[in-house]
């Protein structure tokens, strides 16, 4: 229940942040061009409309936030707290922050490293991987496969009904291994 809480906290950050874009430009980030925000004292959030984006918001004093369609890669690091937000098809990066919080469609890849919390809900055919962490907590929406490497606590939520499977090593996955 509680992963499902912080899932719901984490997309009504995410909508805040596309009405207060923050450090970029009123009309947010163009598709298939890089998209930074990088060495604030406060809050950025990186918007896209379209799909294709390249988001990097890093090094910055508050919050990181990034919002996008579909194909999009993300990164954010290096800040206090970052929460992503993509369709189908991404690629989205968070390290070295003290809580990372994510929502992606299906077939996404999602990477947590180096942050005590990492919180993910992804939709089906995604692979998530949790690197040196305190706590990952993942929701999946169809078939996923989680991987957590040297983090005491993973949490994995299968929303169809079922458990978790444990496959090989530090692998679970909702759906066949």
């Amino acid at each position: 229940m509680r992963p499902r809480l912080l899932i719901a906290c984490t997309a009504a950050a995410l909508l805040a942040s596309v009405a207060a874009p923050g450090c970029a430009p009123s009309e947010g980030c163009d598709p298939g061009q890089p998209c930074a925000c990088s060495d604030l004292g406060g809050d950025c959030f990186l918007g896209c409309a379209g799909d294709g984006c390249s988001q990097d918001c890093h090094n910055v004093g508050g919050r990181c936030g990034t919002v996008c369609n579909n194909g999009c890669s993300s990164s954010c690091h290096d800040a206090p707290d970052c929460s992503q937000s993509c369709g189908d098809g991404c690629n989205l990066d968070c390290h070295n922050v003290m809580s990372c919080e994510s929502i992606c469609g299906d077939g996404c890849t999602y990477s947590c490293e180096d942050v005590p919390r990492c919180a993910v809900r992804a939709g089906a055919g995604s692979t998530i991987r949790c690197t040196s962490a305190a706590e990952c907590d993942v929701e999946c929406t169809g078939d996923c496969r989680v991987t957590c490497s040297d983090v005491p606590a993973c949490n994995v939520t299968c929303l169809g009904g079922a458990g978790p499977m444990s496959c090989s090593g530090e692998t679970f996955a909702c759906g066949a291994c």
